[in-house]
């Protein structure tokens, strides 16, 4: 009976630490996103000419794929029907490091890093733009990852939360794709509006399976689960003004989506397990000013809606043990982009982009190594254009190094986990005008 008592009591104890490393774990299997992505799930550019631009785009129209992206109002303004597709090559370069010093109580200092062998990780887009001179309308599409991350840490008994006792070995996988049929309309010489309606494709997987239920060894095993479907709607405003300066403005809705199903094994027995996870709203105003010769210079502010996204501003852990969510704020983000047409053959390209941080104090030991470490990312790029109007574009983004180091569990004094990321990222390009 006193064994049975002491088990429970050992079991209960175990799963607490278990909870409270859970901030360093679930961070852990996060991290490849945080790596490559400066806005959270969304990817910063998609194509080789937006992510040469930063993402700028809402107001500055100089490609089909970042049109139909940020804003799809701005198609009207492109110069001639195109066909683009490309991929990027996402190269994370990121570590944790846990441990604990408790020399000055007699005990013993624990610390180690380990490495993620995350690969590199391709964005696959394609995108067509069909203009007819004589009509108002403008017809687009769209398919393209606009997230997608992969995180794969290895067993380590030197770092404390990745050693056999606590975790183990970590891996996650997040692949977020999008279409969008659209259409846009020229109201006047100057004023253009633009419609899609997107549909969403996700896959999410990670083990340990923090989404399911808690046993008594932690987690259950098993990621059987299933792309999700699901959608909702991009709509835009571009004006086009006489002094060179030109406005745009851009709202895209929460993808609503299927929940994540999960096939795992707690106790012994087979279970579902159920993660809702929703694609946040996006706000984006811009301006852009064309008056310099064969140069435009253009500057992007986005809202990320994080706050009013399920599986993003709940945290904490339901009573089964599963999470709740990942408590996030909102984020705000401001890109500014020049492109400058060397000759009719050669155009090159430059931008920055900075975004606040959505993890507060709050939700510090979930979220320490979660996505968003990086804030900071710089990108060139250049396009070569042949005499029949085949266009072959390739951007580098450097997203620049970032730590983050907080408490691992109030249970453990001098306990601490810190994580180190940053990336790179290669797109290629193929577009032809017509």
């Amino acid at each position: 009976m006193q064994r049975n008592q002491r088990n429970q009591r050992n079991n209960s104890r175990r799963r607490a630490v278990r909870r409270l490393l859970f901030g360093a774990a679930l961070g852990v299997a996060c991290l490849a996103a945080s790596s490559v992505q400066a806005q959270g799930v969304a990817l910063r550019g998609i194509g080789a000419v937006n992510a040469g631009m930063s993402g700028v785009a809402t107001a500055t129209p100089v490609d089909a794929i970042g049109a139909l992206q940020w804003n799809p109002a701005t198609i009207s303004a492109l110069d001639s029907s195109s066909m683009s597709f490309g991929s990027g090559l996402i190269m994370a370069d990121s570590s944790v490091a846990s441990g604990y010093d408790l020399t000055p109580f007699g005990g013993d200092k624990v610390s180690g890093r380990t490495e993620s062998d995350a690969g590199t990780i391709p964005a696959p887009y394609m995108g067509m733009v069909m203009k007819n001179p004589e009509s108002p309308f403008t017809l687009g599409f769209s398919m393209s990852a606009i997230g997608g991350a992969q995180a794969n840490y290895a067993s380590d008994p030197t770092n404390l939360v990745l050693s056999e006792a606590v975790l183990g070995r970590v891996s996650s996988k997040v692949e977020l794709f999008q279409m969008a049929p659209t259409v846009a309309y020229q109201l006047t010489d100057q004023i253009s509006i633009g419609f899609a309606p997107t549909v969403a494709i996700a896959r999410l997987i990670a083990e340990p399976m923090f989404f399911g239920p808690q046993d008594e060894n932690g987690w259950g095993k098993g990621a059987g689960t299933r792309y999700v479907w699901g959608g909702g709607f991009q709509g835009g405003l571009y004006i086009k003004g006489n002094n060179g300066f030109n406005y745009g403005i851009s709202y895209k809705s929460k993808q609503y989506v299927e929940d994540f199903t999960y096939n795992v094994v707690v106790d012994g027995m087979p279970k579902t397990a159920k993660f809702k996870l929703e694609y946040p709203s996006i706000y984006s105003i811009g301006m852009s000013y064309d008056g310099f010769e064969r140069t435009i210079v253009g500057v992007d502010c986005r809202y990320f809606d994080y706050e009013n996204a399920k599986g993003f501003k709940d945290h904490g852990y339901n009573p089964d043990g599963s999470i709740k969510g990942l408590g996030w704020d909102s984020v705000f983000s401001v890109a500014t982009a020049i492109q400058r047409e060397i000759n009719p053959y050669l155009t090159i390209r430059g931008g920055y982009c900075f975004n606040t941080n959505p993890i507060s104090e709050e939700v510090a030991l979930t979220n320490v190594p979660c996505p968003l470490i990086i804030q900071h990312t710089a990108s060139v790029g250049a396009t070569v254009t042949t005499p029949d109007q085949w266009q072959f574009s390739v951007a580098y983004a450097h997203a620049f190094e970032n730590s983050a180091r907080g408490e691992l569990s109030p249970a453990i004094p001098t306990s601490y986990v810190e994580n180190t990321a940053s990336a790179h990222e290669l797109t290629f390009g193929v577009a032809k005008k017509f």
